[in-house]
């Protein structure tokens, strides 16, 4: 018996030891990407429903109203400082409230606060 035989048995588990680890590596791998295939999918399926749901909302347009009147407002003079006031107002609101009110402009138009 020669030593190429007797090594060839720890050689084969070693070998073995590594070819499951990366079967393992790839099984968890394939899963990580089925899971974001269906996360996807299932944040299409959700956009949807919610773009269904909208057509008839008048959120966007209400939204962009208000925020088209200081816009409007900034070109005619004696309204200017009223304009101005109001958002010193806003302002000296709460940060929690000015963050809810930015959150409610945001998904009325469709835009995603968080990615993956």
């Amino acid at each position: 018996m020669s030593w190429l035989q007797f090594l060839g048995g720890p050689i084969e588990a070693v070998s073995n030891v590594f070819a499951k680890k990366e079967e393992r590596r790839k099984a968890v791998k394939l899963s990580q990407i089925d899971r974001l295939k269906n996360a996807e999918d299932s944040l299409a399926e959700w956009e949807l429903i919610q773009a269904e749901n909208g057509r008839y909302s008048w959120k966007d347009e209400y939204w962009t109203i208000v925020l088209s009147l200081p816009l409007i407002g900034a070109f005619i003079p004696p309204v200017v400082p009223f304009i101005v006031a109001g958002f010193e107002a806003i302002q000296k609101m709460p940060q929690f409230y000015q963050y809810w009110v930015g959150v409610a402009i945001l998904t009325s138009f469709g835009v995603r606060l968080a990615k993956k």
